[in-house]
């Protein structure tokens, strides 16, 4: 998924912000997870780079364990193939 997408990812994630998303990577790994958040390599540049996804149970830590780390995985935007969110029908890219 190209870089520009990251946008229309957010937007989506606006439009659900409590839906499971499923991610399919580009090595084939598929991804089912709550958006916790997002970076941005340079704060001039709109576009994200990489996403917090976290399982369910740990979505009321905040996305941090219990020794204070991010819970979960970051994902590169340039990672991601195809995103679904869980009340949407369709695929998005």
């Amino acid at each position: 998924m190209k870089q520009e997408h990251s946008q229309l990812l957010y937007e989506q994630y606006k439009l659900h912000p409590h839906a499971k998303v499923e991610l399919v990577l580009k090595k084939g790994r598929c991804l089912k997870g709550f958006i916790m958040g997002w970076f941005k390599d340079d704060a001039d540049e709109p576009c994200i780079s990489k996403w917090h996804i976290v399982e369910a149970e740990n979505r009321s830590c905040l996305g941090i364990d219990a020794f204070g780390y991010l819970a979960g995985e970051v994902i590169s935007q340039s990672d991601i193939i195809f995103f679904r969110f869980e009340d949407q029908p369709t695929w998005s890219c």
